[in-house]
């Protein structure tokens, strides 16, 4: 296993141009000092989506999500931390740099990738249980007077425990 020095994402983050990187995905108008562009983590219909290229942050006034361009790719992307660092450098052309780890982070890792499984497999179960014709009734009629879509239900793997 590596992991990535912060000596290298403080450089990353140094090279990079968050308008240059955000823009890839969403179009940015300059307004004065700042430039804005339509949210694309909610539906709008006016921008509220307001980029700093001079603090290089971002902020939504209609979501209130907001950070740096790491934390832009990880929401655009559903990206981890590392994998938004492998997918800036790679954008900006610089290769990424790796270190090996200590046995105890590396043990750290695989109990955590373990855990993950195992929360993996006990949100998948609940979800089937919801979604069963008659077990996840109650539950599926609980989240509809909530208002939930099938999307939202989908999407974040929602679950029942009768």
């Amino acid at each position: 296993m590596a992991f990535i020095s912060e000596s290298f994402v403080a450089q990353l983050k140094e090279a990079s141009n968050i308008v240059s990187v955000i823009s890839r995905f969403v179009p940015l108008k300059k307004a004065g000092r700042n430039f804005l562009g339509l949210c694309p983590f909610h539906q709008e219909k006016t921008p509220s989506l307001t980029v700093n290229e001079e603090k290089q942050i971002f902020h939504c006034f209609g979501c209130g999500l907001g950070g740096n361009v790491f934390t832009f790719l990880m929401h655009y992307q559903r990206l981890s931390f590392p994998e938004a660092v492998n997918e800036l450098a790679q954008f900006l052309g610089i290769p990424v740099p790796v270190a090996a780890i200590s046995r105890e982070q590396e043990a750290e890792n695989r109990q955590r990738d373990e855990l993950r499984a195992i929360h993996q497999l006990a949100a998948d179960f609940y979800h089937r249980q919801l979604m069963s014709a008659q077990g996840g009734r109650p539950g599926r009629e609980y989240l509809r007077r909530r208002k939930m879509t099938l999307g939202v239900i989908e999407e974040f793997t929602l679950g029942y425990a009768p």
